[in-house]
């Protein structure tokens, strides 16, 4: 009699704790390849909860988040991650629909290969300083150097911050309208400094300074609801050095890319191209805008976000750079 009941209560305890612990997940990942943007999907029979993030360890032994989505709906979710190389384990983090914590990882298969691009963009290097004194690049273009010397010149000349003067222009024109209405009721208030039927005579400036900062006010907000714009620099041949030509600006749904031509670059074949992100007031710049790269190299490790609609962007943040090999 005792072992049939042991067995029913090993058997109870297990399924108690697997209900503690969730419904199974898992972790699928389309590709693994180093230097470039890896997809894949997250399952899970008991959904997911309101914020999901995933981690990957380094062969060095550092842990790093990669990815995070704050809308996921459904059993499965699409993601993606930036692997640089070095990345070998991923972990899932946060909880189910009921509650639960999810616990899933995924081991990625280390690649070393001896591909000539890829050996090519581990070559490439970055620069956080500005190029000491330049103003403007001359007509010689870039002056040819190594990759962080050229980094140099670029952040400081073209992905150099820019400071938009829009709510500095509103309000200065909310306070000359301020002066002026101001100085239209000076000139209309009666002697004695009360109106003809006995009333308040600075009962209109009141009026009038309540409407201008209600209207300073309104006109602030709109433009803070148009959002901000992500930016995307791009030098193409940047790597090459030498003679650089605007290629003109595009105004995207989503962002707006500002592109230049090294043409020494295209002129004496492959050469990778620099691009620079910048995130104002935490705009993300969706990554679809790297399709047409095969190899990319970051200053700094990107966070892929999923917002709400559930398109793939990466997180508002700090200025950052990259070196990318065109597709």
């Amino acid at each position: 009699m005792k072992a049939p009941f042991l067995a029913l209560l090993c058997c109870l305890l297990a399924a108690a704790q697997g209900g503690a612990q969730g419904a199974p997940v898992r972790i699928e990942l389309r590709d693994e390849k180093p230097y470039a943007f890896n997809y894949g999907r997250i399952l899970s029979q008991a959904g997911f909860g309101p914020r999901v993030e995933l981690y990957g360890t380094t062969i060095a032994g550092v842990r790093r988040l990669l990815f995070v989505s704050e809308s996921a709906v459904g059993l499965s979710m699409d993601f993606a991650l930036y692997n640089d190389g070095t990345l070998l384990d991923l972990e899932l983090a946060g909880y189910d629909a009921q509650g639960r914590p999810l616990a899933a990882s995924h081991r990625l298969r280390f690649q070393t290969g001896s591909d000539a691009e890829r050996r090519l963009i581990t070559q490439l290097q970055f620069s956080y300083g500005s190029f000491p004194g330049l103003n403007a690049i001359g007509p010689e273009g870039l002056e040819r150097g190594d990759a962080e010397y050229l980094s140099r010149q670029i952040n400081a000349t073209y992905f150099a911050a820019r400071a938009s003067l829009l709510y500095a222009l509103a309000l200065v024109a909310w306070t000359m309208a301020a002066l002026l209405i101001a100085t239209a009721l000076a000139r209309k208030k009666p002697v004695g400094g009360a109106s003809a039927t006995g009333g308040d005579s600075a009962a209109p400036a009141r009026m009038a300074a309540l409407i201008l900062a209600l209207g300073a006010a309104l006109s602030l907000t709109a433009l803070a609801a148009f959002g901000p714009r992500p930016y995307l620099f791009v030098i193409e041949g940047a790597q090459a050095g030498g003679r650089v030509t605007a290629a003109g600006e595009r105004y995207l749904k989503d962002y707006a890319e500002l592109r230049w031509i090294a043409t020494d670059g295209m002129e004496g074949g492959e050469a990778a191209d620099y691009l620079g992100l910048r995130s104002p007031r935490g705009a993300a710049l969706p990554l679809s805008a790297f399709d047409g790269y095969r190899y990319l190299l970051f200053s700094s490790q990107p966070l892929v976000v999923s917002d709400t609609a559930g398109m793939l962007r990466i997180g508002g943040g700090p200025f950052l750079a990259a070196w990318g090999l065109r597709r």
